[in-house]
């Protein structure tokens, strides 16, 4: 026995064989990376073959090989293997072992020592999905399988639940794989899907029997929205194992599918549901307020609603606010912020809001209280920020850089041509215009028999002073009480003293007694004297009652005058004078639509949107006004302010110097002096004719300027791209400037093809435009 061991170490040392191992790290974290090194030296030539050793622990990366040659011809053969270190422990690599022609050599083992647990990709897991992990089942069969693991198979509405695919490949197996196995994921319908990500690498490694696996995983985080059955779809694993060592060998397919995984979805609990309760879901959920800075009249401020804790951020419903009355809101969309928190998905959601106090003051921000359901103790909850009033400043100057606007115009009234215009409708016009003609021939008809002019009927002295002395009861009285019982009451109580009332009841009978007398009612000179007399002096009365009343209408009008507000400024003209220039417009606004024949009201709106900043509503608003009142001083000054953006939208924007009804009264007074001639003069030549001619002309320049007013003029409201189709993502050909301006050609809904004045044709959006 001694003399073979003899020979085998002679004849190892006369073909020199050796080999070393060693490690470039012999202490390092979990997941971090280090080099084994396997170096064999032979003098003879021969192949050298490496019985790979066990790497318990560590995850092989990459693997490579390479032979040298050196001076004195011995040769090399070098082995690099990266590994990744995969659990926590003092692992041993090898002993080495290399073979050559029946040689066996051997290098002692390595040791390696895994410290901490670090950045390996087990422990950049969550919390949560390493109990998933460690409670996963070994697959079933020495071969490679994919399994579906749930957190959970029953839940609530809106509740977490993690969804881990497993897939097992035996360590043999998977070395000898070329490419990557792929592998599909389970989908599910009627739920909300998150996936997670995951570190690349194998997740973890089992011994079970004789045999190393593998594992990588693939994780998603699911979230039923409605409850019911949930069944998914098979997770499918796909890879190929060649057929032999060579590298162009063929290659077997193989498919795996898992189990469809199933979770049982419960409704919310009706025990305890609250009335203002929105659906939401969530663990520990909290709200907060914040607002920007120290708002001004008429000026946005931002308020922002947040909420914060575990649950799916994106199916958390906004709070219901109640905003007090007088406050412009406008919501601006939600932010989301999704994080991770051992496992358990969550984030903020914000909800912002831009708000406009109208007026200096208290800027009331209401209570608000959000109910959510919490799945962990399985019972309703709620969040509650509690309500505030921010001081308003006073508004700073609209446009500090600005040329202030002229002031406002406090006629309420439409002008005088276009309510004469208006007294008729169109076709009332049409008759007075043709019924003068027919008035004129008429009386130019030769007359057949003419009536016998009429003597004035005239009645005698005492029935003419009894006329008038009852005319006169009648209007002092106004009650028609003269008989002569009550007559003296009554004139007392209309304001006679008692010696007139004595005299007009006297009077009165003894007229009654003469006129049925035998005289025939021929009454005395006297008598009649009398009556006048009294008459006047009834009439006197009269007429100073009427004077008590009128003084009395004056004064009540002087009271009505002097209660404060009774002849105030109207509501929108206090608005723009306090700053509330947004309140003001919208005041003006409903004026306007209320009453558009009055030049006050577009030329308010216009005002307050061009304190505003808003230039381009400003000039539509002036140019509807202008039309109305074309040679306004105040218009004309106003309208300076905003200068057009080029000289064709400037062209567009003038108004003729005189309106359409003013043109048609000055044909109608034409038209009827024209015809009033004729019947003076009798003859329809020389100057008449030139007049009717001057109405048939301004009639028709009363015509053409009102088709001109009704032919649709737009203004830009704000810098808009001209688009080749009504999207809002399609190309355009360059940007329109704020006040130019446009006319339509066709109408979408929210788009408009206009023209503008510069000859270009797009697509704009309509709340882009300003129609005049």
């Amino acid at each position: 026995m001694s003399s073979a061991l003899c020979v085998l170490a002679f004849l190892a040392q006369g073909l020199a064989l050796t080999v070393s191992a060693g490690a470039d790290r012999d202490r390092l974290n979990v997941g971090e990376e280090f080099s084994f090194t396997v170096l064999a030296t032979a003098d003879a030539a021969g192949t050298v073959t490496l019985i790979t050793p066990g790497f318990d622990g560590f995850e092989l990366v990459r693997r490579g090989e390479r032979r040298e040659v050196g001076l004195n011809g011995a040769r090399s053969q070098v082995w690099e293997f990266r590994l990744r270190a995969r659990s926590v422990g003092r692992h041993t690599l090898g002993p080495v072992q290399v073979v050559q022609g029946g040689i066996i050599a051997q290098a002692p083992a390595v040791d390696v020592e895994v410290i901490a647990d670090g950045g390996g990709v087990a422990s950049q897991l969550n919390p949560r999905l390493r109990e998933l992990l460690l409670a996963a089942p070994p697959p079933p069969d020495s071969g490679a399988a994919v399994t579906v693991l749930l957190s959970a198979e029953q839940v609530l509405v809106g509740q977490q639940v993690d969804v881990v695919t497993l897939a097992w490949f035996p360590r043999d197996l998977r070395l000898r794989l070329r490419r990557q196995p792929t592998l599909e994921p389970p989908t599910f319908t009627g739920v909300w899907n998150y996936p997670q990500p995951v570190p690349p690498g194998i997740a973890q490694t089992k011994r079970v029997g004789e045999v190393w696996y593998d594992l990588f995983i693939y994780h998603q985080v699911i979230f039923p929205i409605t409850p019911g059955p949930i069944v998914g779809s098979q997770a499918v694993m796909r890879f190929s194992v060649p057929l032999a060592f060579q590298f162009f060998s063929q290659e077997e397919r193989f498919e795996l599918k898992s189990r469809p995984p199933r979770v049982g979805v419960l409704p919310l609990p009706d025990d305890g549901r609250p009335a203002g309760f929105d659906g939401a879901v969530g663990s520990g959920l909290g709200l907060t307020r914040e607002v920007d800075g120290t708002p001004r009249a008429g000026e946005p401020v931002g308020v922002r609603f947040t909420l914060s804790g575990r649950g799916n951020v994106a199916l958390w419903p906004p709070p219901f606010l109640r905003w007090p009355p007088g406050l412009q809101v406008y919501p601006e969309g939600t932010d989301e912020k999704l994080d991770v928190v051992g496992g358990v998905l969550g984030g903020t959601k914000t909800f912002r809001y831009l708000v406009v106090p109208d007026s200096a003051g208290a800027l009331p921000i209401p209570t608000v209280t959000y109910h959510y359901f919490d799945p962990e103790p399985a019972t309703y909850q709620r969040g509650e920020v509690r309500g505030l009033r921010i001081p308003v400043a006073p508004p700073l100057s609209a446009v500090a850089s600005r040329a202030e606007a002229p002031p406002l115009l406090l006629a309420r009234e439409a002008p005088r041509s276009w309510r004469a215009v208006h007294l008729l409708p169109w076709w009332g016009w049409v008759v007075v215009w043709a019924l003068l003609p027919v008035i004129v021939g008429i009386s130019r008809m030769p007359r057949v028999s003419r009536r016998r002019a009429e003597r004035p009927v005239r009645l005698p002295p005492w029935l003419e002073v009894q006329h008038r002395l009852d005319r006169a009861l009648a209007v002092a009285l106004q009650e028609g009480s003269t008989d002569p019982v009550n007559l003296s009451r009554a004139l007392r109580e209309a304001g006679a003293d008692a010696g007139l009332a004595d005299r007009v009841v006297a009077v009165r009978d003894r007229l009654g007694v003469e006129r049925f007398a035998q005289r025939g009612g021929a009454a005395p000179g006297a008598l009649l004297d009398e009556a006048r007399a009294v008459a006047e002096a009834l009439e006197g009365l009269v007429r100073r009652g009427r004077g008590h009343a009128v003084r009395a209408g004056m004064i009540g009008a002087l009271v009505l005058l002097a209660i404060p507000g009774a002849a105030q400024q109207v509501p929108a003209e206090r608005l723009y004078e306090t700053g509330a220039y947004r309140a003001a417009m919208e005041a003006f606004t409903v004026r306007a639509t209320a009453a558009p024949e009055v030049v006050a009201n577009w030329y308010g709106l216009g005002a307050s949107a061009y304190r505003l900043g808003a230039d381009g509503a400003a000039v539509a608003a002036w140019t509807r006004a202008a039309r109305l009142a074309p040679r306004s001083r105040t218009l004309a000054r106003a309208m300076l302010l905003v200068p057009a953006p080029d000289p064709a939208s400037a062209e567009w924007r003038r108004v003729l110097p005189f309106t359409s009804e003013e043109s048609f009264l000055v044909a109608v007074v034409l038209w009827i002096a024209a015809w009033g001639g004729v019947v003076l003069s009798g003859r329809w030549r020389g100057r008449w004719a030139v007049v009717g001619a001057g109405a048939l002309a301004a009639a028709l320049v009363a015509g053409w300027s009102a088709r001109e007013t009704r032919h649709p003029l737009g203004i830009l409201t704000a810098t808009a791209p001209l688009r080749v189709s009504p999207v809002g993502r399609a190309p355009g050909s360059r940007d329109l400037p704020v006040g130019t301006a446009v006319r339509p050609e066709l109408r979408r809904p929210g788009w408009t093809l206009v023209r503008a004045a510069t000859g270009e044709v797009g697509w704009v959006s309509a709340a882009q435009v300003a129609w005049v």
